[in-house]
Protein backbone atom coordinates (compact mmCIF):
# COMPACT_ATOMS: atom_id res chain seq x y z
CA UNK A 1 0.00 0.00 0.00
CA UNK A 2 2.89 2.23 1.02
CA UNK A 3 4.38 1.76 -2.59
CA UNK A 4 0.92 2.77 -4.58
CA UNK A 5 0.55 5.64 -2.21
CA UNK A 6 4.21 6.88 -3.60
CA UNK A 7 3.44 6.39 -6.95
CA UNK A 8 0.01 8.62 -6.59
CA UNK A 9 1.77 11.22 -4.14
CA UNK A 10 4.36 13.26 -5.75
CA UNK A 11 6.76 14.86 -2.88
CA UNK A 12 5.40 13.19 -0.26
CA UNK A 13 7.34 10.56 1.96
CA UNK A 14 5.59 7.68 3.38
CA UNK A 15 7.39 5.17 5.93
CA UNK A 16 6.47 2.61 8.49
CA UNK A 17 9.16 3.24 10.36
CA UNK A 18 8.02 4.40 13.53
CA UNK A 19 11.46 5.87 14.73
CA UNK A 20 11.55 8.01 10.92
CA UNK A 21 8.09 9.24 12.14
CA UNK A 22 9.29 10.58 15.43
CA UNK A 23 11.72 12.63 14.04
CA UNK A 24 9.21 14.94 12.30
CA UNK A 25 6.96 17.08 13.95
CA UNK A 26 4.87 17.45 10.32
CA UNK A 27 3.48 14.09 10.00
CA UNK A 28 0.50 12.36 9.44
CA UNK A 29 -0.09 9.26 10.82
CA UNK A 30 -2.77 7.21 8.96
CA UNK A 31 -4.97 4.44 10.95
CA UNK A 32 -6.68 2.91 8.19
CA UNK A 33 -8.39 -0.63 9.63
CA UNK A 34 -5.53 -0.51 12.64
CA UNK A 35 -7.14 0.47 15.40
CA UNK A 36 -9.36 -2.70 15.81
CA UNK A 37 -6.13 -4.96 14.86
CA UNK A 38 -4.25 -3.70 18.20
CA UNK A 39 -6.77 -3.65 19.92
CA UNK A 40 -7.83 -6.94 19.49
CA UNK A 41 -4.22 -8.69 19.32
CA UNK A 42 -2.44 -6.73 22.00
CA UNK A 43 -2.96 -7.19 25.52
CA UNK A 44 -3.62 -3.88 27.47
CA UNK A 45 -0.18 -2.66 27.93
CA UNK A 46 0.52 -3.46 24.81
CA UNK A 47 -2.46 -1.48 23.79
CA UNK A 48 -1.67 1.40 26.17
CA UNK A 49 1.90 1.71 24.92
CA UNK A 50 0.27 2.09 21.45
CA UNK A 51 -1.88 4.96 22.12
CA UNK A 52 1.32 6.57 24.46
CA UNK A 53 3.63 6.19 21.51
CA UNK A 54 0.66 8.01 19.29
CA UNK A 55 0.00 10.98 21.93
CA UNK A 56 3.90 11.43 22.51
CA UNK A 57 4.95 11.53 18.74
CA UNK A 58 3.54 14.91 17.84
CA UNK A 59 1.69 13.97 14.81
CA UNK A 60 0.05 17.06 13.00
CA UNK A 61 -2.47 15.02 11.98
CA UNK A 62 -4.20 11.64 13.10
CA UNK A 63 -6.32 9.92 10.24
CA UNK A 64 -8.86 7.56 11.42
CA UNK A 65 -10.53 5.06 8.72
CA UNK A 66 -12.26 1.80 10.63
CA UNK A 67 -14.94 0.04 11.74
CA UNK A 68 -16.10 1.77 14.89
CA UNK A 69 -20.08 1.51 15.64
CA UNK A 70 -21.97 3.71 17.55
CA UNK A 71 -22.97 2.26 21.04
CA UNK A 72 -26.48 2.68 19.87
CA UNK A 73 -25.85 -0.69 17.75
CA UNK A 74 -25.89 -2.53 21.14
CA UNK A 75 -29.47 -3.54 21.82
CA UNK A 76 -32.33 -6.20 20.07
CA UNK A 77 -32.50 -7.58 16.78
CA UNK A 78 -34.63 -7.28 14.48
CA UNK A 79 -36.17 -10.39 14.46
CA UNK A 80 -36.72 -10.46 10.61
CA UNK A 81 -33.46 -10.09 10.78
CA UNK A 82 -32.46 -12.47 12.71
CA UNK A 83 -34.73 -15.16 11.17
CA UNK A 84 -33.07 -14.50 7.74
CA UNK A 85 -30.36 -15.08 8.93
CA UNK A 86 -31.02 -18.61 10.48
CA UNK A 87 -32.63 -19.54 7.27
CA UNK A 88 -29.55 -19.21 5.31
CA UNK A 89 -27.25 -20.60 8.31
CA UNK A 90 -23.82 -22.13 7.78
CA UNK A 91 -21.44 -23.79 10.02
CA UNK A 92 -20.03 -19.51 10.12
CA UNK A 93 -23.10 -18.86 11.97
CA UNK A 94 -23.06 -21.35 14.17
CA UNK A 95 -19.04 -20.48 15.01
CA UNK A 96 -19.32 -17.29 15.54
CA UNK A 97 -22.47 -17.59 17.60
CA UNK A 98 -20.50 -19.98 20.04
CA UNK A 99 -17.81 -17.00 20.41
CA UNK A 100 -19.56 -13.87 19.84
CA UNK A 101 -23.05 -14.77 21.45
CA UNK A 102 -26.32 -14.70 19.98
CA UNK A 103 -27.76 -12.48 16.66
CA UNK A 104 -30.61 -11.50 18.44
CA UNK A 105 -28.10 -9.02 19.95
CA UNK A 106 -27.76 -6.38 17.02
CA UNK A 107 -24.44 -5.74 17.84
CA UNK A 108 -23.22 -9.28 17.26
CA UNK A 109 -25.77 -9.40 14.23
CA UNK A 110 -24.11 -6.12 12.30
CA UNK A 111 -20.56 -7.70 13.51
CA UNK A 112 -21.28 -10.88 11.63
CA UNK A 113 -22.06 -9.32 8.88
CA UNK A 114 -19.27 -7.73 8.31
CA UNK A 115 -16.94 -10.87 8.84
CA UNK A 116 -19.23 -13.87 6.83
CA UNK A 117 -17.56 -12.90 3.58
CA UNK A 118 -14.22 -14.07 4.94
CA UNK A 119 -14.31 -18.14 4.30
CA UNK A 120 -10.85 -18.50 3.34
CA UNK A 121 -9.48 -17.05 6.35
CA UNK A 122 -12.57 -17.47 8.80
CA UNK A 123 -10.85 -19.63 11.74
CA UNK A 124 -8.90 -16.17 11.99
CA UNK A 125 -11.48 -13.78 11.39
CA UNK A 126 -14.37 -15.06 13.44
CA UNK A 127 -12.02 -14.57 16.49
CA UNK A 128 -11.38 -10.63 15.68
CA UNK A 129 -13.22 -8.40 17.44
CA UNK A 130 -13.79 -6.04 14.57
CA UNK A 131 -15.51 -3.56 16.98
CA UNK A 132 -13.92 -3.38 20.23
CA UNK A 133 -14.63 0.83 20.53
CA UNK A 134 -17.43 3.06 20.19
CA UNK A 135 -17.18 6.13 18.88
CA UNK A 136 -18.89 7.49 21.84
CA UNK A 137 -15.67 6.52 23.18
CA UNK A 138 -13.14 8.35 20.71
CA UNK A 139 -15.74 11.67 21.40
CA UNK A 140 -15.18 11.29 24.88
CA UNK A 141 -11.58 11.00 24.84
CA UNK A 142 -10.15 7.85 24.27
CA UNK A 143 -7.76 6.96 23.24
CA UNK A 144 -6.18 10.28 24.99
CA UNK A 145 -5.71 12.87 22.07
CA UNK A 146 -7.19 15.73 23.70
CA UNK A 147 -4.78 18.16 21.97
CA UNK A 148 -6.03 17.61 18.65
CA UNK A 149 -9.22 18.80 17.06
CA UNK A 150 -11.63 16.75 14.78
CA UNK A 151 -11.47 18.51 10.94
CA UNK A 152 -13.78 16.13 9.57
CA UNK A 153 -16.02 12.92 10.99
CA UNK A 154 -18.17 10.66 8.87
CA UNK A 155 -19.90 8.17 10.82
CA UNK A 156 -21.16 5.90 7.94
CA UNK A 157 -22.24 1.80 6.65
CA UNK A 158 -19.89 0.69 3.35
CA UNK A 159 -21.75 1.48 0.40
CA UNK A 160 -20.06 -2.07 -0.58
CA UNK A 161 -21.23 -3.96 2.89
CA UNK A 162 -24.67 -2.66 2.42
CA UNK A 163 -25.13 -3.55 -1.03
CA UNK A 164 -23.80 -6.94 -0.61
CA UNK A 165 -25.61 -8.05 2.44
CA UNK A 166 -28.96 -6.75 1.23
CA UNK A 167 -28.08 -9.29 -1.99
CA UNK A 168 -26.96 -11.95 0.23
CA UNK A 169 -29.45 -11.85 3.12
CA UNK A 170 -32.27 -9.24 2.15
CA UNK A 171 -31.34 -7.45 5.29
CA UNK A 172 -30.63 -3.73 5.42
CA UNK A 173 -28.01 -2.30 7.79
CA UNK A 174 -29.02 0.20 9.68
CA UNK A 175 -26.39 1.13 11.99
CA UNK A 176 -23.25 3.05 10.99
CA UNK A 177 -20.52 0.38 10.99
CA UNK A 178 -17.51 2.65 9.92
CA UNK A 179 -15.53 6.33 11.39
CA UNK A 180 -13.49 8.07 9.27
CA UNK A 181 -12.30 10.75 11.74
CA UNK A 182 -9.43 13.56 10.96
CA UNK A 183 -7.61 14.97 13.67
CA UNK A 184 -5.52 18.33 13.59
CA UNK A 185 -3.01 18.84 16.49
CA UNK A 186 -4.51 22.11 18.21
Amino acid sequence: MIEIAKGASKGIKFTCDWDKIKKTDNATLILSSVIHEVMHYSNLNEVQDFWNKIHNSNFKYIVIRDMIPSKSIDRPSDMNDVRKLYNKSSYQLETFENIWGSIENNKALVHFLLKYRYTANWNREVRENYMPLYREDIMRGYPPLNEYEIVYHEHYILPYLKWQVKKDFDIDIKDNTHLKLVLKRK
